[in-house]
């Protein structure tokens, strides 16, 4: 809670300490791990890492999959890998997991992965593409709907979550935190691999530091946006209204540890007020009408 309260004192300051001590800033390496976020370009990363990388494999701890790495000396090097991922704005990577639960799950696969399922979400009884149906979604989200382990969908609703999950992760399994990590998909051709030029620097082929061709880049089927999923919920967040400030609520904590992401005005008018900290040491949940 000291740290959430050095990024309400921070202010308009973007440098924030919890942000800071999420890197690792003087790493011995013994190996190379990248840890995917979903929505965060992971099939372009992976693809290009297993082009230039031939070593690279998929790691798995505790039945879940971690991330793929350059192994030097074995599994057991994990800690003193540099340890580096992919993030990007919080509110657009929430969006993009929407956009992908609804492409995944709408039409003809939700008549297929809930079927026998009689009372739908409140969202999935409003129009498909709409505004009125993703601020329900939000709300749907944050009251806790049936989002457990036991929902059909919950898998695919994961491409929503909060990017800072796997900070936790990280550090209960091997006790360390990250070496880097890239804070915007912008560029990524060129910018992923200089960045693991600068951060992990002759630790792997020369290929892997060179920008990817263009026909490299993976493209998700979803990103097409038919229905306009992506597009009416992208209109939502430039209102400025509630559901905007609920966005901001859902990721503080993401502006806070990835702290060379911009945080948005409207968040910084949200974290600045009294009542985000009552927000954060409440117990009764979120309720959104409290952003406004």
């Amino acid at each position: 809670m000291e740290n959430i309260g050095n990024f309400i004192a921070a202010g308009n300051q973007q440098s924030v300490s919890v942000g800071s001590s999420s890197i690792e800033r003087k790493p011995q390496f013994g190996s190379f791990l990248y840890i995917p976020v979903w929505k965060c370009g992971n099939n372009s990363i992976r693809k290009n890492l297993q082009l230039t990388v031939p070593q690279c494999k998929q790691v798995t701890f505790g039945g879940r999959g971690l991330g793929w790495a350059k192994f030097i000396g074995g599994v057991q090097n994990i800690p003193k890998a540099c340890a580096v991922t992919v993030v990007r704005d919080p509110v657009t990577h929430f969006i993009s997991g929407y956009n992908e639960y609804e492409f995944r799950v709408s039409g003809k696969r939700r008549k297929n992965i809930r079927a026998g399922i009689q009372d739908p979400l409140n969202f999935e009884t409003l129009d498909f593409g709409t505004e009125a149906r993703f601020e329900q979604f939000v709300l749907d989200f944050l009251s806790g709907y049936e989002w457990d382990e036991s929902f059909n969908n919950f898998n695919i609703l994961h491409h929503t979550f909060s990017m800072t999950g796997l900070l936790t992760v990280f550090h209960q399994l091997f006790k360390r935190k990250l070496t880097g990590y890239l804070p915007s998909l912008g560029n990524i051709e060129e910018k992923f691999p200089s960045f693991l030029n600068n951060t992990c620097p002759g630790l792997l082929p020369e290929s892997a530091y060179l920008p990817w061709k263009k026909e490299d880049r993976y493209t998700h089927a979803s990103e097409g946006d038919q229905v306009g999923f992506r597009a009416a919920a992208s209109r939502v967040w430039g209102y400025g209204n509630g559901t905007s400030k609920a966005l901001c609520l859902i990721h503080a904590m993401d502006y806070a540890c990835y702290d060379e992401i911009p945080v948005p005005e409207i968040c910084k008018e949200v974290y600045s007020r009294e009542s985000f900290v009552d927000f954060l040491v409440s117990s009764d949940g979120v309720n959104p009408s409290r952003a406004e």
